[in-house]
Formats: structure tokens, C-alpha cells, sequence
């Protein structure tokens, strides 16, 4: 995986708190919003390649985030 991860979580907490920032650095992970890095993502197909353990080199990285209980 590549850097900057901390800033894609971190844009994608404001997107889906459209855009407050002070909401979205209160968020915590696994209390006020899970996480799912889904591996194995092939732009070129537009699919995801089943049972990927983990990054590899030539696939890319999907970033699942679901707001839970009164944020969702």
C-alpha cells in the first residue's frame, strides 16, 4: 500500500460528515464508524480478485467506511 492513508480515511470521514471537521475528528474507529480494506482490486476489469490476503504490487485497494449508530 502506499502513503498517505491517513489522509484518505481522513477525507473520506469529512465526506461522509459532509464536510465538519470538528464531527469528523471526533469519529472513533470501531465505535462511531467501521473500516474494510478490500484487497485485490483490478481497475482494468473493474472487479476484486476473491481471497487476496493483503496488498500486492499490480492490484489495487478499495476503502469501505460505514458510519455507525447515530452518525450512519
Amino acid at each position: 500500500m502506499g502513503n498517505r492513508l491517513g489522509a484518505l480515511v481522513m477525507d473520506m470521514l469529512l465526506f461522509a460528515c459532509d464536510g465538519d471537521l470538528d464531527l469528523a475528528l471526533s469519529l472513533r474507529q470501531g465505535i462511531d464508524y467501521e473500516e474494510a480494506w478490500l484487497y485485490g482490486y483490478v481497475e482494468r476489469l473493474h472487479h476484486l480478485i476473491p481471497n487476496t490476503p493483503g496488498p500486492r504490487r499490480g492490484v489495487g485497494t478499495i476503502l469501505v467506511l460505514r458510519l455507525l449508530g447515530s452518525h450512519g
